[in-house]
């Protein structure tokens, strides 16, 4: 099955070839490091998915799950850290060689959601 990442490009062709778009869409779309979000997004959904399976396996017993680091410590490990995906920053290195400036002001959706999942 493809998925929302490997898709990007041409769903932000498509979308931004539209007469009227939806405008979060076009927003989204338009914004020169939406799929930087995404991918760097995705590398924090990997914690959860991990602490997921590993929680559901057939053979666990109380004592492996309650020694499962939490997921909400991980988290705020990364953002300690400022950690980000070997994709995220390649392709943040390939925005800055394309001559776009790259701050944290750049991702103040991403520092909220980081305090929001921090906070759970």
């Amino acid at each position: 099955m493809i998925g929302f990442i490997e898709m990007f490009i041409p769903l932000k062709s498509f979308f931004l070839s539209q007469e009227h778009p939806p405008t979060t869409i076009k927003q989204f779309f338009g914004n020169e490091i939406s799929e930087i979000y995404i991918w760097h997004l995705h590398s924090l959904f990997s914690v959860f998915h991990t602490h997921i399976q590993a929680v559901e396996r057939a053979s666990n017993s109380v004592v492996d799950v309650t020694s499962l680091d939490s997921v909400q410590k991980i988290l705020e490990e990364r953002k300690n850290q400022n950690f980000l995906s070997l994709k995220v920053k390649g392709l943040l290195s390939q925005k800055r060689s394309e001559g776009y400036e790259i701050k944290g002001k750049n991702f103040p959706k991403l520092q909220i959601f980081m305090k929001i999942a921090c906070s759970i």
